[in-house]
C-alpha cells in the first residue's frame, strides 16, 4: 500500500500488481506460456467516487447526458508518439512504428504500474470498458450511438460486438458497459 495514495486507489493499484505476479509465475511453469501478459481495465465504485485503473492498451469511456470522453490513454508506442508529437499525421505515425507494440501489461515485465485516478461518478452515467478489438474498428461516435441506443447494457454488449465483427475485427473483441444507478 503507498501513503500516498487513497485506500480505494490502492485496492486497485495492488490488485493488479498481484494479478501481474501471478501470470509471471504460471508463464514460468510452461515454455508455451514464456511470453504470456494480459491488458487489462477495471473500475471501483463506492458511495462517493470511481476508481478507474488499466494496463496496455484497453479503454475506458464515460458517457454522461450523451456525451461520450475517453478516460484512458493507451500504453502504446503509437499513443506516446501521438502524444509527444501531437502534430504527426495518422500515416506517419503508421509509418513509423507497428500499431500493436504496447508499453504496458501485466506479464510483461516484474514491475507493473498501471494507471489509476479516481473520479467523481454521477446517476446515470454509463462507463464502457473494451479492448482494441472494438475501438480499433468502430468509430467513438458509433460507439456512443449504438450504447445509447440499446434497452439496456447487456444489449448494448452484444451490438457493439456484433458491429466489431461486421467491420472486420482483426482481434478480439471485448466491451463491458456499466450503468451508474443508485
Amino acid at each position: 500500500m503507498d501513503p500516498r495514495f487513497s485506500r480505494q486507489v490502492n485496492l486497485l493499484r495492488v490488485g493488479l500488481k498481484v494479478a501481474n505476479q501471478r501470470i509471471r509465475e504460471e508463464s514460468r511453469k510452461d515454455p508455451a506460456w514464456y511470453r504470456m501478459g494480459a491488458t487489462i481495465a477495471a473500475l471501483s465504485l463506492d458511495e462517493d467516487h470511481l476508481v478507474a485503473a488499466h494496463a496496455g492498451d484497453v479503454r475506458i469511456y464515460r458517457i454522461r447526458d450523451g456525451i461520450a470522453s475517453r478516460l484512458t490513454r493507451d500504453h502504446s508506442v503509437i499513443e506516446e508518439l501521438r502524444y509527444a508529437q501531437p502534430n504527426l499525421s495518422p500515416a506517419e505515425i503508421a509509418a513509423l512504428v507497428s500499431r500493436n507494440v504496447i508499453t504496458r501489461a501485466l506479464g510483461s515485465k516484474p514491475e507493473v504500474e498501471p494507471t489509476v485516478y479516481m473520479n467523481a461518478y454521477a446517476v446515470g452515467d454509463l462507463y464502457l470498458l473494451c479492448s482494441d478489438g472494438l475501438w480499433d474498428c468502430v468509430p467513438d461516435d458509433h460507439i456512443t450511438s449504438i450504447i445509447l441506443s440499446q434497452p439496456d447494457v447487456e444489449a448494448a454488449c452484444f451490438a457493439l460486438i456484433d458491429a466489431a465483427n461486421a467491420a472486420g475485427a482483426p482481434d478480439n473483441v471485448t466491451a463491458l458497459v456499466v450503468r451508474v444507478s443508485r
